[in-house]
């Protein structure tokens, strides 16, 4: 059975509740646990988040449950799963959530050693480390195990079945309802595009095979779906500039529109965002 049906499983057992894995990890590393978790489960209620959610965290803790006996520090990865999206907002540049949500764990971890926690320095740079790192998903051969899966299961969802994909594509882009279809569809597309160059998706070879090509499947799929969109817009700014009867001026301002349009699509801040 591969490691992606057994985590699925798992998504139905208890044992994959947030809750008992952040108590768990707690106790053993001596924190209080029930500082914090209100914290956790507010700024993951957020109305803004629709993917980004506690759900989310609970589709990383299956992963987590399955793969667990393979981590070198467990509990340390289950943090950084609980804290790489505690701050979330769509209208952030690239990066500025994952440093944000950094920072907030680094705070998280100064109060738990202050209060006799063995979180130890070391540990506290390492979270911080992977929790920066998901903001391109990307490791280097010197990175831990602990490090590429935790990557790898913030990145599952790319590998999901069809519909639950689809879901995730109607949830990423309500986040970002605030964005123009069409500045969405070129940007979004700019993603998927860039990911799907890359040699790898993933980073372990626990994931590198049958969900590496689910993924890209799905990935192509989605960008096929968005360049229709995109080319249903342009099709649309033609026919308005042939009703501009040849009128220079008004060829000129709309050429200006568009030339502005396309520039926001490449400039805007929000289109990694997984």
């Amino acid at each position: 059975m591969s490691v992606f049906v057994e985590a699925k499983n798992m998504e139905t057992k208890a044992g994959g509740e947030p809750y008992e894995c952040w108590a768990e990890s707690c106790k053993a590393l001596k924190i209080d646990q029930k500082e914090w978790w209100d914290t956790i489960k507010r700024r993951y209620g957020e109305k803004k988040r629709q993917y980004h959610t506690m759900n989310h965290i609970k589709e990383m803790f299956a992963y987590y449950r399955v793969g667990k006996n393979k981590l070198t520090r467990p509990h340390l990865v289950a943090l950084a799963i609980l804290f790489h999206d505690i701050i979330y907002n769509p209208k952030y540049p690239p990066g500025l959530n994952e440093r944000k949500s950094a920072e907030l764990w680094l705070e998280f971890a100064r109060e738990a050693r202050s209060k006799g926690s063995m979180l130890t320095l070391e540990d506290t740079q390492l979270v911080y480390n992977w929790i920066l790192k998901t903001a391109s998903h990307k490791c280097s051969p010197m990175d831990s195990y602990d490090c590429r899966v935790f990557m790898d299961w913030d990145m599952a969802i790319l590998a999901q079945p069809w519909k639950r994909y689809e879901k995730y594509m109607a949830q990423v882009r309500q986040e970002f309802q605030h964005v123009p279809d069409f500045i969405w569809c070129t940007a979004r597309g700019g993603f998927l595009r860039d990911t799907l160059r890359e040699e790898r998706i993933y980073n372990t070879k626990e994931y590198i095979g049958e969900m590496e090509r689910t993924a890209r499947e799905n990935m192509a799929r989605e960008l096929k779906i968005l360049d229709c969109r995109v080319g249903f817009v342009s099709k649309i700014a033609a026919i308005i500039i042939i009703f501009a009867n040849g009128n220079p001026k008004s060829v000129a301002v709309i050429i200006l529109g568009l030339a502005v349009l396309v520039a926001l699509c490449i400039l805007f801040p929000g289109y990694k965002e997984l």
